[in-house]
């Protein structure tokens, strides 16, 4: 059985954490002086930050910045899904296309074809988007637990 108690506690005497392995299995305990959920998420990346070097940790940061711009992907696209709607309800109802939407039309320069032609580019552009940005985060998701695991198996050796 290994204690890392002495480890974390100098360098985070506010966590309070003890970390055992006993058969190649951490568990973690902490004192009964935590004060919620959230503190121990906090304290669980102190941790874990403090235990990577300046590399794995730019790495880290980049891999969230990349998520949160893939999440961004998914803004557009279900903006552009309603950009479709308000198209459509417009056609159906016969009247003149609203000006907001006028102006996305503008902006991928379809405003002058037919209506049906204006939803099927955008709506196969949503979900171009859409397959897109599922397939970007499925990439960087497999790859973002690789690193993590061989990080792991690189600590626990």
């Amino acid at each position: 059985m290994i204690l890392l108690e002495g480890v974390f506690g100098k360098s985070h005497p506010e966590l309070r954490t003890v970390f055992t392995i006993k058969s190649g299995i951490m568990m973690k305990s902490f004192t009964k002086n935590r004060k919620t959920k959230v503190d121990g998420i906090l304290s669980t990346l102190r941790i874990s930050f403090t235990l990577m070097n300046d590399g794995d940790k730019s790495k880290l940061v980049l891999v969230t910045f990349v998520q949160f711009m893939l999440a961004v992907l998914d803004l557009i696209a279900v903006a552009i899904i309603g950009v479709v709607t308000g198209l459509a309800l417009a056609g159906i109802q016969s009247k003149s296309t609203p000006e907001t939407i006028y102006r996305v039309l503008e902006i991928f320069r379809i405003q002058d074809m037919a209506f049906q032609s204006q939803v099927a580019i955008l709506g196969s552009l949503a979900a171009i988007v859409m397959v897109s940005k599922t397939l970007s985060s499925v990439f960087l998701v497999r790859r973002t637990l690789q690193f993590l695991a061989f990080k792991a198996a690189v600590f626990f050796c």
